[in-house]
């Protein structure tokens, strides 16, 4: 009796979707330069 050989169907390999992670940009929030506020020195009026 002839023995067939039974045909390897080779695995495809699928390959690995590699997905970008997504870099996401820091928020650089502006420091709000808070004025610093002059206070006019009152000039007192001499007695």
């Amino acid at each position: 009796t002839p023995v067939e050989p039974t045909p390897v169907e080779p695995t495809p390999v699928e390959p690995t979707p590699v997905e970008p992670t997504p870099v996401e940009p820091t928020p650089v929030e502006p420091t709000p330069a808070e004025p610093t506020p002059a206070e006019p020195t009152p000039a007192e009026p001499t007695p």
